[in-house]
Order: structure tokens, then C-alpha cells, then sequence
């Protein structure tokens, strides 16, 4: 028999044997943060790998859609984990944020490969210095998945958060 209770974002539960247990436990009571994601140590691909810890903004008050910096994930749905929690999928609307590696934004090698956004690796840096087809009057602010508004209040992201989303 288990004795649940739910206090603040935390499960509580008596636990019969301290074994059952996965958490962290104080005088035999387990104690179980929710809203926690964990991370998927999966290499992220094209197939179901999760992107974890991507810098994530709003981009549009569309009630639907997200931007990933490659023109060929345009189309294709994925699945956004928020830290709350939450998940929701949508289908890939657009091609940002920002500027990417070549002309048209793609970060192939992040989207669908193992590496880490290229965005992220150049926070700071003024774009048209990484790309000379970008607005020379914004720098990196290290975006590498933007949502719509409505996505963004669903997976508790105000402006600017972190997400981790995969192809589904």
C-alpha cells in the first residue's frame, strides 16, 4: 500500500519496502520531483532522438508551428518537451530563428545530426560576421527552436526558455 500526497510540485508516497524507491527517500518516505525532464541520452537524429537544452523563443502569434534552422526539416512534425513537463506536437512552419550556417539558415548538422546548434555555439556574435546573408544589426542570442505563442504559454516558456524537441 502506497500513501500519496502532493505538495508544492512534489509526490510524496510511503513506500513499502525502500527498494521500490527510485527517488530520493527521507525517513522512508520517497520523495519525487515532478516537472523534472530528465535527459535523453539518446543521440538526437532524424528518427526520434531528443535535442536537449535548446534555447528556445517565441516567433509568431500563428496558434500552431515551429522553426528549426534547416529548410529541409520544413513540413515535418515534431515534438517539443517544455520544462514543465509538458508536450506538444506541431509541424515544422518555418526556417529559423535567425540566421544559420549557409544563406537560407540550414543547421543540418543539428537537426539532423548530433552536433549542438550552431546558434548556440556563437552566442553573442554578430550574425552577419557568421553568415554574411544575415542583418548585420543582430547578434546570436544562441535560438535554435522558435515556437508559436501559443505553444511557447503551453510548454511554460515566456519569450525565451529551454525546450527539447524531436522528430516524431
Amino acid at each position: 500500500m502506497a500513501i500519496v500526497l502532493l505538495v508544492a510540485g512534489l509526490a510524496i508516497y510511503s513506500a513499502a519496502q525502500a527498494a521500490t524507491c527510485d527517488a530520493q527517500t527521507f525517513q522512508g518516505v520517497c520523495i519525487l520531483h515532478l516537472n523534472t525532464v530528465a535527459p535523453d541520452t539518446q543521440a538526437p537524429s532524424g528518427g526520434g532522438g531528443w535535442h536537449t537544452n535548446i534555447i528556445t523563443t517565441v516567433f509568431s502569434d500563428k496558434p500552431y508551428g515551429a522553426a528549426l534552422p534547416s529548410s529541409k526539416a520544413k513540413g515535418r512534425t515534431i515534438e517539443i518537451r517544455g520544462r514543465n513537463g509538458r508536450t506538444v506536437t506541431t509541424t515544422v512552419t518555418d526556417v529559423g530563428p535567425f540566421c544559420g550556417i549557409t544563406k537560407n539558415g540550414d543547421d543540418d548538422a543539428y537537426v539532423f545530426g548530433t552536433s549542438r546548434p550552431f546558434a548556440e555555439k556563437n552566442i553573442g556574435v554578430l550574425l552577419s560576421k557568421l553568415n554574411s546573408g544575415c542583418n548585420g544589426k543582430w547578434k546570436s542570442t544562441g535560438a535554435s527552436l522558435d515556437v508559436t505563442r501559443d505553444l511557447a504559454l503551453k510548454l511554460g516558456i515566456d519569450g525565451k526558455g529551454y525546450a527539447d524537441w524531436r522528430f516524431v
